[in-house]
Order: structure tokens, then C-alpha cells, then sequence
């Protein structure tokens, strides 16, 4: 992942503190995962789409 990767490195160039580069991956890691989720919602709603006859519940 690119993001937190250049998190690391302005870490390590003190560009950052530690504690401002783990509440910076912590709002990446939470970005990505609505992301991933967003995704997936389309995802299987497309498939249900495509196939009408499946019982949904």
C-alpha cells in the first residue's frame, strides 16, 4: 500500500512523529476498508441482479 509506505518513510525521516504516523495509518486503514466494502456491496448486488431467481432471505 502505497499510503502507509509513504507514512513509514516521513516517520522515518522524522517528518513525522510516531504517534501522528500510527493515527495516519489507522484513518488509511479505515479508508481502505470502506473502500474494500463499497466494492463488494456492488459487486453482489450486481450478481443478485444477474440472477433474479435466487431467494434473497
Amino acid at each position: 500500500m502505497i499510503a502507509a509506505g509513504t507514512v513509514t518513510v516521513m516517520v522515518s525521516e522524522g517528518r513525522l512523529t510516531p504517534s501522528e504516523g500510527q493515527k495516519l495509518c489507522s484513518i488509511i486503514e479505515t479508508q481502505r476498508r470502506a473502500i474494500e466494502t463499497y466494492d463488494l456491496e456492488t459487486r453482489l448486488l450486481a450478481l443478485e441482479k444477474a440472477a433474479p431467481g435466487l431467494d434473497r432471505g
